[in-house]
């Protein structure tokens, strides 16, 4: 058995002006992706999505089309602000963005068909959002952790390393997040449960 380490607490600053940016470039999900979920939970239009870490809706808008309403829930107001303009753009009307974060979800959200999750579980107390998650789905309900394996640190492609070649160049080795970029990457782990 293992036990999730989680962050104490959300930086505000995290994703400060990044919004945008994740809306033009970040990887997007291949479609293919939302209709292996449509098959696996049997998406027909029906039913409510709800989508924690959304930033500028990379999952939420794409995959509204297959759920009567969306919450898309994401603690950054840049991010939220951003989605919105996102979802104006493709007449997206059936998503309610809310700014919190996923550890605030609770009950009176109703209950969802579909959870998902992309490239944000890291951030988040893990064991208390999925705890509180349970609750809330439908009893043929489910969550989907999604990851598109963009990661520019890890990368063989010459562009990717360049980009990180610049990033050290100016910032220095150590990789920096939040605290308005004073603050420090520290990776959130497993570690094996004490018995």
């Amino acid at each position: 058995m293992t036990q999730l380490k989680t962050l104490p607490t959300y930086d505000p600053s995290l994703f400060e002006g990044a919004a945008e940016g994740y809306a033009q470039y970040r990887t997007k999900y291949p479609p293919v992706v939302f209709d292996k979920l449509a098959e696996i939970f049997n998406l027909n239009g029906q039913g409510r999505l709800l989508d924690l870490g959304t930033g500028p809706g990379l999952i939420s808008i794409p995959l509204r089309t297959r759920f009567e309403e969306v919450v898309a829930i994401d603690p950054d107001p840049g991010m939220i602000a951003e989605a919105k303009r996102q979802a104006a753009a493709v007449g997206a009307n059936n998503i309610t963005w809310l700014e919190q974060g996923a550890e605030l979800i609770d009950p009176s959200l109703g209950k969802f068909k579909l959870t998902t999750i992309g490239r944000a579980f890291h951030w988040m107390e893990r064991e208390l959002v999925l705890e509180r998650l349970y609750e809330l789905l439908t009893d043929d309900g489910g969550l989907a952790l999604l990851q598109t394996g963009d990661n520019p640190w890890e990368s063989n492609l010459p562009w990717k390393q360049a980009a990180v070649g610049v990033v050290k160049k100016w910032l220095g080795e150590e990789r920096r997040t939040g605290q308005r970029g004073q603050g420090t990457r520290k990776p959130v782990d497993i570690l094996p449960m004490k018995s």
